[in-house]
């Protein structure tokens, strides 16, 4: 028995979404920005490292005012968040 695959179903690498380079976790007072790719953690050191910066779990923890403004700037440089 010949079975028939609908090749318009199939995704093909360059067309299956792609992963996010950082996660962004809500906990109410605070926001965790979490880097997912080499490049996502290359952006944090280069833009947002320092010494006053505040780290849980890998992620960079910030206050929820800030969240927009890095995000903007994140993807102006090109990377994706979800």
């Amino acid at each position: 028995m010949t079975r028939f695959v609908n090749l318009d179903s199939v995704q093909s690498p360059a067309t299956a979404p792609e992963s996010p380079d950082f996660a962004v976790e809500n906990h109410l007072s605070l926001v965790l920005v979490r880097p997912l790719t080499p490049e996502a953690n290359a952006w944090l050191d280069e833009n947002v490292a320092n010494p006053d910066t505040q780290w849980f779990g890998g992620a960079l923890v910030c206050e929820p005012r800030y969240v927009s403004d890095l995000v903007a700037g994140i993807e102006g440089d090109g990377l994706t968040v979800s």
